[in-house]
């Protein structure tokens, strides 16, 4: 359970934050309180707005598409090179420069999200 701290739903529980989840299928957190039911990938409803936004980004703009693409490459990329038991100095330099290219991807992604979200 993950304690009910308004908090800890942003983007997601922490019942959720870190563990392993199927797309569309439910999360299920005491401390939702009657919204038990959280679906990704697709699927309905989203936990907050902001994830809403997401979601319609993903389905209809190709940037966000092709960074989100770029982000999930880097993530892969750096999980080959963390499961060596030990890393070249020439490993070490990529594994840098994948951070920080994977980094670049998340922020221009949130970018999009911000500006697509309504001025309040």
């Amino acid at each position: 359970m993950c304690g009910g701290n308004r908090r800890q739903h942003e983007p997601f529980p922490a019942c959720v934050r870190g563990g392993f989840f199927a797309l569309n299928e439910p999360i299920r957190c005491a401390s939702l309180k009657g919204k038990d039911r959280i679906y990704r990938g697709g699927g309905t409803p989203v936990s907050t707005p902001t994830e809403a936004i997401r979601e319609q980004l993903m389905a209809n703009n190709a940037e966000f598409r092709r960074l989100s693409e770029e982000h999930t490459h880097y993530a892969s990329q750096l999980a080959l090179l963390a499961a060596r038991n030990f890393l070249t100095e020439d490993e070490k330099l990529e594994e840098v420069r994948l951070k920080k290219l994977k980094l670049r991807a998340k922020d221009k992604m949130e970018l999009l999200v911000r500006q697509a979200q309504p001025v309040q």
